[in-house]
């Protein structure tokens, strides 16, 4: 994935979609990327991730199809229990190394040299 394309679709995009192609009514995309900014917001449970979803569904279909409507709760854990572990990992830890760098650069630039730890902190409260 190259740094330029920092958006998490793009690096959800390289994630393989195991299920049966009978059984897709939804972009394994999408529900990666409902469920990673569910997490983000505090959601733990699969129900907590669709009900997210379905409370901001018009805020999700500024990014993403959704031609199906929010996947159920099933879908979704369903989905996380084919994916490879290891491709969502790596795709989210390139998505929040981008992000961290970006933000690191723009501090940088923007206080000088400001204390490294203070730096650090500041980022992480961002992630």
């Amino acid at each position: 994935m190259e740094e330029t394309e920092a958006g998490l679709l793009g690096y959800l995009s390289i994630i393989r979609d195991p299920r049966l192609e009978r059984k897709k009514l939804h972009q394994v995309g999408d529900i990666l990327f409902i469920s990673v900014c569910a997490s983000l917001c505090g959601c733990d449970t699969w129900e907590d991730i669709h009900l997210f979803a379905t409370t901001r569904e018009a805020w999700f279909l500024q990014y993403i199809k959704l031609e199906n409507g929010i996947p159920s709760p099933d879908t979704i854990a369903r989905v996380f229990s084919l994916i490879d572990p290891n491709e969502f990992e790596n795709a989210f830890r390139q998505w929040v190394r981008v992000h961290y760098m970006r933000m690191s650069n723009y501090f940088w630039r923007q206080k000088g040299q400001m204390n490294l730890k203070r730096q650090r902190m500041i980022i992480m409260k961002r992630l």
